[in-house]
């Protein structure tokens, strides 16, 4: 069933609670005093039972065929005569297997079959399609006579009629000397469930699901020091006429993935007598999994917890109730999503519907026996609570399944084991557990309850421990390995008893880390009462393991500058014994070969002006030897490996911001690897005097170099790093600029195509084919690597490069003023048809385009059409502002001289960077019209502030540069204006995983 159902029915669930304290008491329901029950006829069961217990949970034939008179449950009938349809549950003949897909097709199948028997408009669905033959339909008198009567239908339940919930007395605050004692000790009384404590055994690596009334998730005895025991939620909570906690108001999909949240408690403030309903799922989650171990803990402190809100509220009456669709549901949840819960070992319903049956209710209640043997059938086992009402002769269902565990309380006395006086025993149930416990309430309480309710989860505990020992366990070792319970067959959990003969835990565990590989040791295990086979090793993290019969062994694979913690579990004949974990072992700090881009801090590698200029380097090298084109010669060759974080070895390209300072004529350089020829390719453009920057990623060459080619006259060059690609060609392949697009008369490309088509007018597109041309091959080209550069344009302008089956979308790749020659760097996606779009927005501009690499598709960088982050323009004269991708970093203003802002740039609404996994995001940065001359610098939030600029601008400039920038505290970077108030435009191009 999901959400979309509307709830006719109601089956109020009982909390199967008492106090501790003296007595105990459960109130008459309203008009219940002699219930006509949906079960089995009553057959009286005496004291003590003659006929052993069945101890098998999967019957050969649980649900025998039934003649048609007794296919439809009582109610059913009772609801149409009195308001013409309801809802129901139709379970049917169908041979079920495969896949769980294949099994959801066979299953709509059947169902197709069924309702192609109604009569039309006699029915509809009510829920999602299960993997299990039911049916979950609304049904009127037509369709119920066809179902009464057609062959294959093994029963029809309904979901009209209600029950109530067990009113109980109130809570008693823990006192000095309720502790591990009153707890524990009678798991049973002769052998404490602290011996297996002792032994190793608290249910690690398991987990046990709880539906009920909702957990606090974060109670101090649901919690490992600050990581919370619970991995998973759900819920399922659509009574009608009934409020919900279930998120948005409405149950979830059965299909659907947990969601934080949904399993908190519903409202404590919900009363009956005194009693606080809503603490009750709190109270039982304490008891499976809570506490550690020692003193006032749970059964199995080191398993996880999965909380399922099955209860539905109403204040107007005080009360909490569940219905049968409800807990299918969340049965059926926990079998679709049990890949997500690999330990998912026990199932706990610690509740009834108080009504009688003293047999099996296979038959009546066949909807739910179908759910609960699906999980079975993959090894989860669902463990039930007995019912409060007094009875000797039968349980509440759903205790009265076959395939269910069922528990009947014991007496919070000391001594021989006694039943409790309030718990139902009968035929079905399997085993008894202490009633009387501590445990956790909402509001970070501890109390102590009684009931069968606190018996139940004691057994899911001792499950998931005797499945810690032993995979393939079976409740028939439990029931084997009990004591004795007065006057009955059935007997008392005895958990020490259970695991005696399983190996011990292995003496210390050590290890020594050599390279990508830790030898562990240890000294040998105890046996128990067989041999040991062998010792399988785990780390933590990654899950590498090694296995052998020894006393050592190799786990390998591991990542260098991590820890690891290497659990030893023992196997042995008897079973699994508990595992014993080293302290974290260090590996040697060997970074691995990275294989995307690597931001780094920016430094500087290369100033020609003098140090009296105040010039530096990171290393001293490369400082002050003067102008590019003076001396030297007109080219200058810088050495970018081995220096400032970029590795000696395995480097493709690297990315540079490179400077020019104070040229002596209008002029251009050109950056490419040591050894090629000087390429027909541009990658910053300049005007005597001017001093202007440009992103480089430039490809190494020969000796781990770069050739910087200045055309003529002089000029002083600044180059700072700021990352490196590795030599991989999955990642980025870097090349010698190529000149892919040349809009002037007599310009030359790469292969002779986009010249001379004459320069951009007002407002058009350029479509620019980039791929299969030159060095950039046909197919698997992400995004490339542009220069883009403008021309002696007729206005002051700008224009914007985005994928070719895009459009303008409102950010700039440069700015310009009339007459100017500008560079600028862009990194651009590409269009499946491998063609980019260049806009201009105003004049006339003659357009070159340079591609210097290319992303394949196959590397982490991630490249998407610009999206706006920053725009700090007010609206008005002289410039105007534009609106962001989320209405953040927007219209707040210049920012002032020697001041900052940090920039969220993960996780941001709308745009395409997401909120983790990111190491550098790829950006255009614009300053318009700074009231001074200046500069800005762009680094990681948290990190020291870099000594490189980014960006360098005169007062009245509009100029942008490309940048990489790596993601500091809090997915952020900062960006400092030096001097002067300075507008600041920022857009996104794209980021770098890390």
């Amino acid at each position: 069933m999901s959400s979309r159902r509307l709830r006719v029915l109601v089956l109020c669930v009982a909390l199967l609670v008492l106090v501790a304290g003296g007595g105990f008491w459960v109130a008459a329901r309203p008009g219940t005093n002699s219930p006509v029950v949906d079960a089995p006829t009553e057959v009286a069961a005496p004291t003590t039972p003659t006929t052993e217990v069945d101890k098998s949970l999967a019957p050969n034939d649980p649900l025998p065929p039934v003649a048609p008179a007794e296919r439809v449950a009582p109610a059913v009938n009772a609801a149409i005569a009195a308001t013409g349809t309801t809802e129901v549950l139709v379970v049917f003949d169908a041979e079920i297997s495969g896949t769980d897909d294949e099994k959801r097709a066979q299953v709509q199948a059947g169902i197709d079959s069924i309702t192609e028997s109604l009569p039309e408009g006699s029915w509809s669905v009510a829920g999602e399609t299960p993997t299990d033959p039911t049916a979950n339909l609304f049904i009127d008198a037509r369709a119920l006579e066809v179902l009464q009567e057609r062959p294959g239908i093994r029963r029809v339940q309904s979901a009209l009629h209600e029950f109530y919930p067990a009113e109980v007395s109130s809570t008693e605050e823990l006192s000095s000397e309720l502790g591990v004692s009153a707890n524990l000790a009678t798991m049973g009384a002769s052998t404490p469930v602290t011996g297996a404590w002792a032994s190793g055994f608290k249910g690690a690596g398991k987990t046990i699901a709880v539906l009920d009334t909702g957990v606090q998730t974060d109670h101090p005895f649901l919690m490992n020091g600050t990581v919370q025991k619970t991995v998973g939620e759900a819920c399922f909570a659509s009574a009608f006429g009934y409020s919900t906690t279930c998120p948005g108001g409405v149950s979830m999909s059965v299909s659907e993935p947990s969601k934080v949240g949904a399993g908190a408690p519903c409202p404590v403030d919900i009363v009956i007598g005194t009693q606080k309903e809503c603490i009750h799922g709190t109270h039982v989650a304490g008891i499976a999994v809570g506490g550690n171990g020692t003193g006032n803990s749970g059964i199995a402190p080191e398993a996880s917890l999965i909380s399922v809100q099955v209860f539905s509220y109403k204040y107007a009456t005080n009360r909490i109730t569940s219905t049968t669709g409800d807990i299918d549901d969340a049965l059926q949840w926990l079998y679709n999503r049990r890949a997500d819960f690999p330990g998912l070992t026990a199932v706990n319903l610690s509740l009834g519907d108080g009504l009688l049956y003293t047999g099996f209710c296979n038959a009546s209640e066949a909807s739910t026996y179908s759910k609960v043997q699906q999980l079975l059938d993959v090894g989860i086992v669902t463990v039930v609570a007995a019912g409060n009402e007094s009875r000797i002769n039968g349980v509440s269902a759903p205790a009265c399944l076959q395939n269910v565990v069922t528990v009947s309380a014991l007496t919070d006395g000391s001594g021989a084991d006694l039943r409790a006086g309030y718990s139902n025993i009968g035929p079905q149930v399997k085993v008894f557990a202490p009633g009387t416990l501590t445990s956790s309430i909402p509001c970070d309480g501890i109390v102590a309850l009684r009931g069968t309710s606190m018996a139940t989860p004691a057994v899911s505990g001792a499950i998931a421990i005797l499945r810690q020992g032993t995979v393939g366990a079976t409740v028939a070792l439990l029931e084997d390995a009990g004591g004795p319970v007065a006057g009955f067959a059935q007997p008392s959990v005895k958990l020490n008893t259970a695991i005696a003969g399983l190996p011990g835990p292995t003496g210390p565990v050590s290890g020594v880390a050599s390279g990508s590989q830790v030898a562990v040791s240890w000294s040998a295990a105890s046996p128990g009462s067989g041999t040991l086979s062998s010792y399988t090793v785990t780390a933590a993290p990654g899950g590498q393991t090694c296995t052998t019969s020894g006393l050592t062994c190799t786990v390998a694979g591991l990542d260098p500058a991590k820890s690891y913690v290497f659990t030893v579990v023992p196997t042995g004949s008897s079973g699994v014994g508990p595992g014993r974990s080293s302290s974290p072992i260090p590996m040697p700090d060997v970074p691995a070969a990275p294989t995307e881009y690597v931001p780094l801090n920016p430094v500087r590698l290369l100033d020609t002006r003098s140090i009296s200029a105040r010039a530096t380097t990171i290393d001293g090298n490369d400082l002050g030897c003067g102008a590019v084109g003076q001396g030297l010669g007109s080219v200058r060759t810088l050495v970018v490996v081995g220096r400032g974080g970029v590795p000696s070895t395995g480097v493709d390209a690297v990315a540079l911001n490179v400077t020019v300072v104070d040229p002596t004529s209008a002029n251009y350089l050109k950056v490419y690897p040591e050894g090629s020829a000087p390429p027909n390719a541009a990658n910053i453009n300049f005007v005597a005097g001017q001093t202007i920057p440009n992103m480089v990623i430039a490809k190494v060459g020969v000796g781990g170099k770069i050739a910087i080619f200045n055309n003529s006259l002089s000029t002083q060059v600044v180059v700072d790093v700021v990352g490196w690609f590795p030599a991989n060609p999955l990642s980025y392949e870097g090349i010698n600029p190529e000149r892919m697009l040349d809009t002037r008369t007599g310009g030359l490309t790469i292969d002779g195509s986009q010249s001379g088509t004459g320069p951009l007018i007002r407002q058009q597109t350029y479509l620019l084919p980039v791929t299969d041309r030159g060095s950039v091959p046909a197919t698997g080209v992400g995004a490339v690597v542009l220069n883009l550069a403008v021309v002696n344009p007729t206005v002051g302008n700008f224009v914007s490069v985005f994928p070719g089956n895009s459009s303008f979308g409102g950010t700039a790749s440069i700015n310009f003023s009339a007459g100017q020659t500008i560079s600028n760097m862009v990194i651009t996606k590409v269009a499946p048809d491998g063609t980019i779009g260049i806009y201009n927005n105003a004049g006339n501009t003659q357009i070159t385009v340079d591609v210097v690499g290319w992303f394949p598709t196959t590397s982490g960088f991630q490249s998407f059409a610009p999206q706006r982050f920053v725009d700090t323009r007010v609206p008005g004269p002289p410039s105007f502002g534009s609106a962001t991708i989320d209405g953040q970093y927007q219209a707040i203003g210049p920012i002032p001289p020697g001041g900052s802002i940090d920039v969220v740039m993960t996780g941001r609404l709308n745009g395409n960077v997401p909120a983790t996994g990111v190491g550098a995001v790829a950006l255009n940065v614009t300053v318009v019209g700074s009231t001074a001359k200046n500069f800005l610098k762009l680094s990681p939030k948290g990190g020291a502030q870099t000594t490189v600029a980014n960006l360098n601008f005169v007062a009245g400039d509009t100029i942008s540069n490309m940048a990489i920038v790596k993601v500091g505290v809090g997915g952020k970077i900062t960006i400092y204006n030096n001097a002067g108030w300075t507008p600041v435009v920022v857009d996104v191009v794209g980021y770098f995983p890390g």
